[in-house]
């Protein structure tokens, strides 16, 4: 479990794990760090799988990996929010993690991101590998900055952290999309793909202020940004309005899961307000085959 808490009077804000063994029903008492203490953390992503990485320096191999992404705020002298990642051998006794690195966007690295989520492929996959999408903004236009969803494969057979693939949405009525999540699908042949869910602001007019929930498709092992996934929308309004500023406090908490067994069950789930006055009164939760 890992979670992100105030501290020296809530002037700083760290990510800490605890651990807990499923055999015995047992959540260990002690909390750890879970990032470097040079910077405050937010909003944090995990998941353990198999990772296929050189871990120890000693050629690649394939471990059981804890893998976490989260929100940074200050990390590397970034006045503003990014996305940083740390994982470790899950194999390992508990202890502090202060291994933090960036998955900074190369065309956007100096603008804000967060709201990060991690997934791990599925334990039947030949390719071991993790895979995280996050909101990054783009740019600015007349009614603000302009926000997007990317993805970026790290860990593993798939590394490469310069690449980070923008999801484009050829629907003209949406404006900026955010709040992502990802759930990587079980490998079939040579291609691996990934199902999507999150968050697209309407802009017309009347209706800028809301947003509603989006879905696509991503095939990881071969990304072509020259054309538009296949994006579709669900039925349903969220409200409230997203400031810049509230990157780390404001979630409608989009969370996704994919049940393999003999087809991709696809799950997706979220609250039905952005802003938190007044709060959110209740979870929506959606699914179907992920083709």
């Amino acid at each position: 479990m890992v979670f992100s808490e105030f501290q020296n009077n809530e002037n700083d804000s760290y990510i800490k794990y605890r651990h807990y063994i499923r055999e015995t029903n047992q959540i260990f008492p002690n909390e750890f760090y879970a990032q470097s203490v040079d910077h405050n953390g937010y909003d944090p992503s995990v998941d353990v799988g198999d990772i296929y990485v050189d871990l120890y320096g000693q050629g690649g191999a394939t471990y059981n990996m804890v893998a976490l992404t989260y929100t940074s705020q200050y990390h590397n002298d970034h006045n503003g929010y990014h996305i940083c990642a740390n994982g470790w051998d899950a194999g390992l006794g508990d202890g502090n993690r202060f291994a933090s690195f960036s998955l900074r966007n190369n065309l956007n690295q100096w603008q804000d991101a967060g709201l990060s989520s991690i997934d791990i492929a599925p334990y039947a996959n030949d390719t071991d590998f993790a895979t995280c999408t996050y909101t990054q903004v783009t740019g600015v236009d007349g009614f603000g900055f302009i926000t997007g969803v990317f993805i970026v494969n790290f860990f593993g057979q798939l590394t490469d952290l310069d690449d980070h693939f923008p999801i484009i949405d050829g629907e003209v009525l949406t404006d900026d999309s955010m709040y992502s999540s990802i759930a990587v699908r079980r490998e079939i042949g040579d291609t691996i793909w990934a199902s999507v869910t999150y968050m697209a602001q309407r802009n017309d007019g009347l209706l800028q202020d809301w947003w509603h929930p989006r879905y696509a498709n991503v095939r990881l092992d071969e990304w072509d940004t020259d054309t538009d996934q296949p994006v579709d929308t669900i039925g349903q309004w969220i409200m409230g309005n997203y400031n810049l500023s509230d990157i780390p406090f404001q979630n409608p908490g989009v969370s996704t899961a994919i049940m393999t067994n003999n087809n991709d069950m696809y799950w997706a789930a979220w609250a039905n307000r952005i802003e938190m006055e007044p709060p959110p009164t209740f979870i929506t939760a959606a699914y179907g085959d992920s083709n």
